[in-house]
């Protein structure tokens, strides 16, 4: 499976993965286009039976959007948010001190969905802890020209204690079309409205990775147990 034309990045925040890869070239900008054009064109059909989520104001698909059969969101699945994702995740494995993982496209279960934004509508601040789901991804079809931080993806530093001691309190990323962004999806993250013309399309994604950390529900998130008889 051959993937698009992209530069990447993968740093360690707060101390959560973050990776940033940017997409370009001519079979980039045309697949931005083409998913463009089918949002916008789902949104004129079911804008008005939406449910409500952390968007605020804006459109959103369902979750099942990112395994359409059709064509335009094949190519954006295949040849865009699952190399992304083997990108991460090679990094992940090295972090982890274990032998990686061959993440052929069967080990990975995918939801996600389409958003649209016009100026003054914004997500506010949310996770996406759901059972078994590892990542979660950011792919931005377009952005409009606006001012920083206008517009921003912010990433909150789980740490808040932190903004206290002189260090950094968030993370702020100031998308362009072709950005995907992918971290853990326990983190509270958000975007800050935008004002102005045009639209801001992405396709928000959930990951579940099946390896040998979900085969012991190490990355389940789940609570610990404390039981007071242990302290008496």
């Amino acid at each position: 499976m051959k993937e698009l034309p992209n530069k990447g990045q993968f740093t360690v925040t707060f101390p959560m993965g973050l990776l940033l890869r940017h997409y370009s070239g001519e079979k980039v900008n045309q697949l931005n286009k083409d998913l463009a054009e089918l949002i916008l064109e789902m949104e004129d059909k079911s804008r008005a039976d939406m449910k409500p989520t952390a968007t605020q104001g804006g459109f959103h698909t369902s979750p099942a959007f990112v395994n359409r059969k059709d064509p335009v969101v094949t190519r954006f699945r295949e040849k865009v948010l699952i190399p992304g994702v083997q990108h991460y995740m090679a990094n992940y494995y090295n972090l982890m001190g274990v032998p990686p993982t061959t993440l052929t496209p069967d080990k990975l279960s995918l939801q996600g969905w389409a958003n649209v934004m016009r100026a003054g509508e914004w997500n506010a601040p949310h996770n996406h802890i759901t059972p078994n789901f590892r990542l979660s991804a950011v792919y931005y079809v377009r952005t409009p020209d606006s001012p920083p931080p206008e517009g921003a993806l912010q990433l909150d530093n789980p740490n808040q204690i932190s903004s206290q001691h002189g260090t950094y309190g968030h993370a702020k990323f100031y998308p362009h079309a072709g950005d995907l962004v992918i971290f853990p999806c326990y983190q509270v993250h958000f975007s800050h409205p935008f004002t102005g013309s045009g639209e801001r399309i992405l396709i928000a994604n959930d990951i579940r990775v099946h390896d040998r950390f979900d085969e012991i529900r190490h990355n389940n998130y789940n609570c610990m147990l404390v039981d007071s008889k242990t302290l008496r």
